[in-house]
């Protein structure tokens, strides 16, 4: 049964004829490891078991059911191909012996059950077994060969592929925010070489004034955790307010103060024009991610919080937001009730019935019609998410204010960006642009340096510089408050929501280069910008299909927001349920399925008919056992 193909097109090219988009799923050049026709396995359609192929490949599954066309189109394109790098379990029922279950759950809420024979499903399960542990390097492997792909199929145009990684241009962007409004905002090289700071960009831009060298930054940042010192995320030129973003402060148990950081501080609220225009004496704001016990807590291992007495004019903030542990353990129990195919059919029918829910009241009706949401809610899934968005809130409404703002958590990559990025969503109608929104993230996650490498997984699970506990879906929670703001303010963005599922389900599906890596200094060292293709220039190549048809400029200029409340978080069923076939389009497949046997019966019956006309009454002797058996069959 088991048969191996290096290299070999032609193999690849039979094995994919059923195929409605042969072209995305499989690669020319990619290496075949095991492969099944449809005698040796089916996939479990509706309940029931149906032929199909399977072929796994050193990169992906793939999976062709033998059915027919119209059916297919119940099914999204990419339903049956599965990055293995994106599969979070599989496992394996032999208890019959002659045929084996074997059942694979994707990251991606797909869950896949095939029934193989059982020599085969010993094959098959040992093979996947010695992928699992895919190792750092075959990630980008599958990057260099998707974009070679890309390339030898003209696919995306050449241009786009140029343009994806030069969207972002740092000194474009702060120069649109306006800052050569504000002297007191100079752009930096000191680091250089990313000397100061590996995990910065090597461009940043910092505060100026005259008691603030290049040695105050040194001294500040080795007074932060991980050297990242205060820098400038936003400048909002209407207000004259400003987003800064950093780590936390080393003061340790002793409360050790560092008068260089001090110094920056003070110069950063000096810039606000809060007390000019409102009377605000306390110009500089702090809003620290954490809980207070956490930033406290964290004193015991040299770090912590700033001590406001210290500050001048400074005011503190604790948002409470959990930390990367508490978000996966949320998205696990979250995913544990989403998996769940009966939770699955009573969400999508809610969904579906709920008018309110549509329009935008939200989950209070729900909650008072199914227990399902009281389920999700012990979850804690929606309750982080509405903090964050909360936070972010009171970040724009102190900006509005002229205030200088500073935002930071332990390390100031994983809560931080999503505070940063959420707040300029905010107050910038620019970042709510198909364009502008790309922008925000290179800036504040991709070139600030959130660990994506580390969130994702895409490192070798044997190492030690790395363990399943750095595994959390922070890029993903952020981009479901973006759902969230965008569901309730739908007006005011001009991407869709096909825009954010598109980035959330290819995270880590290892065809582009931007999610590959910690930092900016890692990608150069990898060569990422040369050797792979940017998932904005796919974005860019399909520009029109991620569009907002009712987005409104002018409303997006006048956006103003006070609150959300909490009754307003919706699931992101475009994505969490992307996969999930719901009751209504199991009939649409059983209506398929009558549909097309009835069109063989009457075309049976148009000829018998035709084949009476033409003969005199006694001629029904003329007709077949067979054709006598349908007519009665269906004039009974």
């Amino acid at each position: 049964m088991e048969k191996i193909y290096e290299n070999d097109e032609t193999n690849i090219e039979q094995f994919c004829t059923f195929q409605r988009n042969n072209s995305s799923d499989v690669y020319a050049n990619e290496k075949v490891i095991f492969w099944m026709d449809e005698n040796n396995c089916s996939v479990e359609l509706f309940g029931k078991y149906n032929p199909c192929r399977f072929l796994l490949t050193e990169f992906k599954i793939v999976i062709i059911p033998k059915i027919e066309k119209k059916i297919f189109e119940i099914f999204q394109d990419d339903q049956f191909c599965i990055q293995l790098i994106t599969i979070e379990n599989i496992s394996l029922d032999d208890e019959f012996k002659s045929i084996s279950i074997i059942t694979i759950d994707v990251e991606d809420f797909r869950k896949l059950k095939l029934k193989v024979n059982y020599e085969s499903s010993q094959i098959l399960f040992e093979k996947l077994s010695e992928l699992e542990l895919v190792k750092e390097s075959d990630y980008l492997n599958h990057a260099i060969k998707y974009k070679e792909f890309i390339l030898k199929s003209n696919l995306i145009d050449s241009n786009n592929i140029l343009k994806g990684y030069q969207i972002y241009d740092v000194e474009k962007e702060y120069e649109r925010q306006g800052i050569s409004d504000n002297s007191h905002i100079i752009l930096s090289l000191i680091n250089k070489d990313y000397n100061l700071c590996e995990t910065y960009p090597e461009i940043t831009y910092l505060i100026s004034s005259k008691e603030i060298t290049e040695q105050t930054y040194r001294e500040s940042a080795k007074y932060r955790t991980k050297n990242r010192y205060p820098v400038l995320s936003f400048f909002d030129k209407k207000t004259k307010g400003s987003i800064w973003r950093s780590s936390q402060n080393r003061a340790g148990i002793t409360n050790e103060n560092n008068i260089s950081d001090e110094i920056i501080l003070e110069s950063i609220g000096e810039i606000s024009h809060a007390e000019l225009v409102y009377g605000i004496k306390k110009t500089l704001f702090i809003c620290d991610a954490r809980s207070i016990i956490s930033a406290k807590a964290n004193r015991l291992i040299g770090a912590g919080h700033e001590n406001i007495e210290n500050y001048r004019n400074t005011e503190i903030f604790f948002c409470e937001i959990e930390n990367i542990h508490e978000v996966r353990e949320s998205f696990q129990a979250f995913k544990k009730v989403l998996h769940n195919e009966q939770k699955n059919e009573e969400i999508k029918s809610q969904i579906d019935n709920d008018y309110s829910l549509i329009h935008g009241t939200g989950l209070r009706n729900m909650y008072d019609n199914t227990n399902l949401f009281s389920e999700i809610e012990k979850t804690n899934w929606f309750k982080y998410i509405h903090k964050i968005i909360k936070s972010s809130i009171l970040i724009y409404s102190k900006v509005n204010l002229g205030l200088s703002v500073l935002v930071h958590c332990s390390d100031g990559w994983d809560r931080c960006p999503q505070l940063t990025s959420l707040s300029c969503l905010l107050l910038d109608k620019y970042y709510r642009t198909l364009i502008g929104f790309i922008v925000l993230i290179e800036k504040e996650f991709i070139s600030f340096g959130h660990q994506f490498k580390f969130r994702l997984g895409l490192c070798p699970m044997s190492t030690e510089k790395f363990n399943t506990k750095q595994i959390s879906p922070i890029f993903l929670q952020f981009l479901d408050c973006v759902h969230q703001l965008w569901k309730e303010y739908k007006s005011i963005f001009e991407f869709n929501l096909e825009f954010l599922t598109f980035i959330a389900l290819n995270l880590k599906r290892g065809k582009f280069g931007n999610f590959l890596c910690n930092s900016e200094k890692e990608r150069k060292e990898k060569k990422i910008y040369e050797k792979t293709i940017s998932i904005w220039s796919e974005v860019l190549n399909n520009k029109n299909i991620f569009i907002n048809e009712q987005y409104n400029e002018e409303e997006s200029e006048n956006f103003k927001i006070r609150d959300f409340p909490y009754y307003k978080i919706k699931i992101w069923d475009e994505y969490y349920l992307k996969y999930y076939i719901s009751s209504k389009k199991k009939e649409s497949y059983n209506s398929n399925k009558n549909s097309i046997n009835l069109q063989k019966e009457n075309a049976d019956l148009r000829k018998i008919i035709e084949k009476l006309i033409k003969a005199d009454n006694n001629n029904i002797k003329l007709l077949t056992e067979e054709e006598i058996k349908l007519i009665n069959n269906n004039y009974k």
